[in-house]
């Protein structure tokens, strides 16, 4: 008996049942440690039908014939299936939640939650930086501009 990844399941129960019921009753056995199990007392040239159980999972039914007396027994290997794992679901939440957007500090939803954080989207500071700039360069030039023509005037005295 093995599990559906090949290791051994050890605790379960076999069952072989004739496939008709006037051969008798059904037959039941445990596995031992290494998944193995023996059924004894099975009547010779009988079809059986043998099935392992965890009690939760039920392995497919194997139809197997019992060999005649003085016959080789022939090993029957079962492989449980995977058990079947039930997804939880995740609750949704009743109320839509109020999703932020980047239009002047408005949330959508009538949450009023307030303007949003600085994430260096906003143009007016950058705008403000850059006027700055222009007049300081502007400044600037206009400084070489006088400079330069009071230079020539003062070279010639």
């Amino acid at each position: 008996m093995t599990e559906a990844d090949g290791t051994p399941a050890p605790d379960l129960e076999v069952v072989a049942t004739p496939t008709d019921p006037a051969d008798g009753a059904a037959v039941t056995v445990t596995t031992d440690q290494d998944g193995a199990f023996v059924l004894s007392g099975l009547r010779p040239e009988t079809e059986y039908s043998v099935v392992a159980s965890t009690g939760d999972v039920d392995s497919e039914p194997v139809t197997v014939t019992t060999v005649a007396v003085g016959g080789t027994p022939v090993p029957l290997i079962i492989a449980l299936p995977a058990a079947a794992v039930t997804p939880t679901t995740t609750p949704s939440p009743s109320t839509p939640v109020a999703q932020p957007v980047a239009d002047g500090g408005t949330t959508t939803g009538g949450g009023g939650a307030g303007p949003l954080a600085y994430t260096g989207a906003e143009p007016t500071p950058a705008l403000v930086a850059a006027g700055a700039l222009v007049l300081l360069g502007g400044a600037v030039l206009t400084a070489r501009g006088v400079r330069s023509r009071r230079r020539p005037a003062q070279q010639r005295d």
